[in-house]
Parts: C-alpha cells; structure tokens; sequence
C-alpha cells in the first residue's frame, strides 16, 4: 500500500487530523504510521511532539515511539515497511543498533531477500547470516495450552497434518535419549 503524505495531498493540520483518522482505522504497519509523525513535524504542521499528540489525540508516547522508529536506518525501514511490529520488536531493532552499530545493522538489513517474515528478518539483523529455510516454524502460544504451526506453503502442509501430529505424539512419547539421536541424525542430514 502506498502512503501520500505530501503537501499537495496534507496541505493543513486539518487535513493531517482527517488522514490521521484514516490510518488508525485501516491499521497501517508501524513504518507509515511512523513516517506520518515524522513528516507532519518536519513540515511544520506542528512545532514539536507535544503540539502533534495533542492536534492528533494520541499520547506524548506514542508519538515519541513513532518518531523513534522514523529514525531507524533507510535500509531497517525498507525491511519492515510492509510488516506489523511489536513494540518488542522494535525495542530488539533499537537494541542490536545500540549494541552492534547502525552502520552493521544497515548492512545486514541490505542481505535481507524482500518477503522475509520479521522473525527472520530480526534473525538475520541480530547474526549477520541468513535466515534458515524450514517450510514450518512452531511455536507456542503464549498464555494459551497450546502451540501454532505456521508455514508460508500452508497448502502443501495441511494435507500432512495427521502426520506432523504423529510425529508430534512419537517425540512427546520417546524417552529423552531417543529424542537426542533423532535430533543429532537430523542435525547430520542438514548439513
């Protein structure tokens, strides 16, 4: 989806008020709402923060984060500029920043293929190596008493699902041992 926060089409802080309104319904990822803040005070449509949250009813906060997430490198932005962020997510982008440098972030960012998921593209930014391919990833649900099966080839996956819970059911049943030389044959046919 492509945002236009211009002067042509924002030409007043009315019209800011009206497109702000627009995007809080339609949930946009993280990056256009972040790049709205960024732009309205940078175009003088508002002197400061303070002035933007109030014009904007929105906590002194949440324009802080977003214009806090504007200023993350040209290269992170183009990673997630179609993607939903946590606020976790983001504190771990702000982190590897502050640990590792903004100058190698940047560069591990530029090896990230477009369509990565954020886990990946998060993965890739904290090692510096590519993400492993596996057609699943499973994880559990936090709070729940349960875990999820994700997987990008869902159509090829759900036809198997009787077996992925047997398997399942096979490795909650083995002894610990049996789990270990599975994982190590496993480990030995990747690589």
């Amino acid at each position: 989806m492509k945002f236009d926060f211009s002067a042509r089409e924002i030409p007043n802080q009315k019209t800011a008020v009206a497109v702000h309104k627009q995007l809080l319904v339609s949930k946009p990822p993280v990056i256009a709402m972040a790049k709205f803040y960024s732009i309205m005070i940078a175009r003088g449509l508002w002197r400061n923060q303070k002035e933007l949250a109030t014009g904007l009813s929105v906590s002194a906060a949440q324009v802080s984060r977003m214009l806090a997430i504007s200023r993350l490198p040209e290269s992170v932005l183009r990673l997630f500029v179609d993607k939903h962020l946590s606020a976790a997510e983001e504190e771990t982008i702000r982190r590897l920043i502050r640990e590792l440098g903004e100058n190698v972030i940047s560069e591990r960012a530029k090896s990230v293929p477009h369509g990565t998921t954020v886990t990946d593209a998060l993965a890739v930014l904290t090692t510096g190596k590519p993400a492993l391919r596996r057609p699943v990833r499973v994880s559990v649900v936090r709070g729940k008493k349960y875990f999820r099966i994700d997987s990008a080839d869902f159509a090829s996956i759900a036809p198997r699902a009787g077996e992925i819970e047997q398997i399942v059911n096979a490795v909650i049943a083995a002894d610990a041992d049996q789990v270990s030389l599975v994982m190590s044959l496993l480990t030995l046919s990747s690589t």
